[in-house]
């Protein structure tokens, strides 16, 4: 039988372009779609499509077990582990079906936020030949064209908008969500933190969400009364967003000969009139991007395996060996956009100054489903999903498997087990310790229209699901063939590290349970010239009470790989090999940083000196290349 035509799930910015080019009193998608989410806000929030229920799935408020007992969690989203990508899917899917449960809007769909669409080409016919962004393998991907955006659409940013037909204004409710019931933040220990009463008002980046305790919410009142102005929140956020989409290392050229030193360039790198590669001078060179949340999102479509490509946890596992091939998982640049929407400042030089105490809910997972904006991410996180699968052709049911080898000693499999309160599992009694997650691993609590669970075999292909995404930014130009990539080593297969990284290090011994909800790991080195520089970032979006939940305590480690290329390793080293290099890490918490101090030895094989408060990171060497200087 053949399958109705899909549903489009176009970008929100051309939704509002549309919006905006019409007659006035001319219903558009972008005007269903707000009338569908002004419904679903305004059901009781015990009925089963309401957003309030709806949104409560991901995180507070927290069910069975988990509502007291911090060992679980209470919240049934999938992170750190392979049903990430999947699970998310299936979430989408369910909101989908709640908004067009209003009377209007029984075709409604759900837009994505193109967070790179101001950053880069779709067609490589634009720039002609298209130049590598990455030090990743795979096929080169434009460089940025577009100017600044507004990355966040303004119909995001309004805080009232007309609800056509009725023709009254009404609040935006893409813009916030007001709690129609309280939430009641229990956990032993946690002093309410993220407790919220009826009538709290979602918040994004500048402002503070704190509002559990009375300190809290003093602090929250005195920060927030530097934004009152909606313009200039909006322009703030925008700077952020765009900030860490673009944050990248920039070097100075020294123009200095003795920096010069031949036979490190790529052919066809050459300045024009050279006359064969290799006589560039490293000190003009920029360092290849890996740390720009916009290089993150083109170099996971890049990620080897569908294990690898799902989550953080079998990222680093994969990155955390010698023989491998540099990888980053699509959990990456979902939790750095979920950061710089709740609440961490980047300037756009890239060392980053923080506005202290910005606390917006995208930035934990317990409120982060409040907020509107969380489906317009999580629909470009799932467009990245397919935009991943289409390139491996990985798109029918059945293609996406699990590799449970996975890493080495204790994180051999890391991201592939059942823990104690893992997420997605709250009551503590769907699978015991230690099960394996695969693919027909219950989606709780999502059902498909015959009440089964959903199982990520089931949302494999989004034909489907009834739905496909229209034009994005990340889309294969039509140009090129997909890439598959039989040419990318796997596991057991010799040459499979990437020759154009110089130096990989991990930034390990940091512990979740010392630094409260979600923060950055910011990896600092310094130039011969005495000036700093930010050589990695990783950010980590984690939970405010970590320390008695069990699937925290099973990942209670944070960890950070760092990628040093030729020429970034050639800048540290100021062309002398025997330079030491000195390396020193920055926890950026919401409301403070913890620095360590610059050790005094050559190369990153000990950990550091421990001082007062919490535990120094530790950076060592995973491999140097031969040939590095």
């Amino acid at each position: 039988m053949d399958l109705p035509p899909p549903r489009i799930r176009r970008s929100l910015h051309s939704l509002e372009d549309e919006w905006r080019a019409v007659p006035d009193g001319t219903v558009t998608e972008l005007d269903t779609l707000i009338r569908a989410f002004w419904g679903i806000q305004n059901l009781p929030p015990d009925n089963e499509n309401s957003f309030f229920r709806i949104a409560g799935y991901h995180g507070e408020p927290f069910q069975g077990k988990g509502v007291k007992e911090g060992k679980w969690w209470g919240g049934y989203c999938n992170h750190h582990n392979v049903l990430f990508p999947t699970w998310h899917r299936a979430y989408l899917l369910r909101l989908e079906d709640a908004l067009r449960s209003i009377p209007g809007c029984q075709d409604v769909t759900l837009p994505f936020l193109d967070e790179c669409l101001f950053l880069t080409a779709r067609f490589s016919a634009l720039l002609g030949p298209p130049d590598e962004v990455s030090i990743l393998p795979g096929l080169p991907i434009p460089k940025p064209v577009f100017p600044d955006g507004p990355y966040i659409p303004r119909i995001l940013t309004i805080p009232t908008v007309l609800l056509k037909g009725e023709n009254i204004e009404i609040p935006n409710p893409l813009y916030s969500y007001r709690l129609q019931k309280p939430l009641d933040y229990q956990i032993d220990g946690a002093d309410q933190r993220y407790s919220k009463p009826v009538g709290y008002e979602t918040v994004r980046y500048p402002l503070s969400g704190l509002v559990g305790n009375p300190e809290d919410k003093r602090k929250t009142h005195l920060h927030n009364l530097n934004y009152v102005a909606e313009s200039k929140r909006t322009t703030t956020l925008n700077q952020n967003v765009g900030a860490w989409l673009k944050g990248t290392v920039k070097i100075t050229d020294d123009k200095k000969p003795e920096t010069e030193k031949p036979g490190t360039e790529k052919p066809g790198t050459e300045k024009p009139g050279t006359e064969k590669p290799g006589t560039e001078k490293p000190g003009t060179r920029q360092p290849s991007d890996t740390t720009s949340v916009y290089s993150r999102f083109l170099n996971c479509l890049k990620a080897p395996n569908y294990t690898v490509f799902s989550n953080r946890e079998s990222e680093t596992a994969w990155n955390n060996q010698p023989s491998r091939v540099m990888a980053i998982s699509l959990e990456s640049p979902h939790d750095a956009i979920h950061l710089a929407v709740g609440g961490f400042y980047q300037k756009g030089v890239y060392n980053a100054d923080p506005i202290l105490g910005a606390n917006g809910d995208m930035g934990a997972n317990e409120m982060a489903g409040f907020d509107p904006i969380f489906y317009f991410h999580h629909c470009f996180i799932d467009y990245v999903f397919w935009q991943w699968q289409k390139r491996h052709g990985l798109t029918e049911k059945g293609s996406l498997q699990i590799d449970y080898d996975i890493g080495t000693g204790e994180a051999k499999g890391a991201g592939t087990r059942v823990v104690p309160g893992e997420a997605g599992y709250p009551l503590g009694d769907d699978e015991p310790e230690g099960t394996k997650l695969t693919m027909d691993t219950p989606l709780y609590p999502y059902k498909t229209p015959q009440g089964a669970y959903y199982t990520s075999h089931d949302v494999t292909n989004i034909a489907d699901l009834g739905y496909d995404y229209g034009i994005g930014s990340l889309d294969v130009p039509l140009e090129r063939k997909p890439e598959i990539r039989p040419l990318i080593p796997l596991i057991g297969e010799s040459g499979a590290v990437d020759r154009s990284i110089a130096l990989k290090m991990l930034v390990t011994g940091i512990n979740r349970a010392d630094y409260p909800g979600s923060f950055v790991i910011r990896t600092f080195s310094m130039l011969p010239s005495g000036e700093e520089v930010e050589v990695g970032r990783e950010p980590i979006l984690s939970r405010w009470h970590v320390g008695n939940c069990a699937n925290c305590r099973d990942k209670l480690e944070a960890e950070s790989v760092v990628a040093i290329d030729h020429a970034m390793l050639y800048h540290l080293e100021g062309g002398n090999q025997d330079r030491e290099i000195e390396f020193r890490v920055k926890i950026h918490k919401f409301d403070e940083i913890f620095e360590t101090q610059y050790p005094s030895r050559r190369r990153l094989d000990l950990p550091f000196a421990p001082p007062g408060g919490p535990p120094e990171p530790i950076i060592k060497s995973i491999f140097k290349l031969s040939g590095a200087s």
